[in-house]
Parts: C-alpha cells; sequence; structure tokens
C-alpha cells in the first residue's frame, strides 16, 4: 500500500468514517475500524482487515450466506 493510500486511511479513521477512497484506483474502501465493528471475516481479503490475513476460505464464506452487515 503506498504512502498516499496510507494517510487517506488515517485521515478516515481520524474522522469517524467507515470508507475513504484509494487515491490510486479511486475504488472505495472500509477502513479497520469499521471491519473490526462487523465482528467477523467476510473473507473477501479486505485491504484492512483486522481478522488476520483476510484469506477465509471463499468457498466456505459463500457456502454460509451473505454476511454484509454494512448499510
Amino acid at each position: 500500500m503506498d504512502n498516499f493510500a496510507v494517510a487517506a486511511h488515517q485521515a478516515a479513521v481520524n474522522a469517524g468514517l467507515d470508507t475513504y477512497v484509494d487515491p490510486a484506483t479511486g475504488f472505495l474502501v472500509f477502513t479497520a475500524r469499521f471491519l473490526a465493528d462487523r465482528g467477523e471475516c467476510c473473507g473477501s481479503t479486505c485491504r484492512h482487515c483486522p481478522f488476520g490475513d483476510g484469506s477465509t476460505d471463499a468457498a466456505a464464506v459463500e457456502a454460509s450466506g451473505p454476511t454484509n452487515k454494512g448499510p
């Protein structure tokens, strides 16, 4: 992750935001705080996953059904 993305993530966390726009790609990225508040890994290899390396088996996640608790 480049320095601009690190700065964008930190600014979002400091502001209490759930997401930020990645400066390099324009993608919307969840903050580590938001992901921790969800309470479980979704297996989508989120950039700031606080539940380990985010490499949960995708087939197991798909079989367990939707886990999106966000808005």
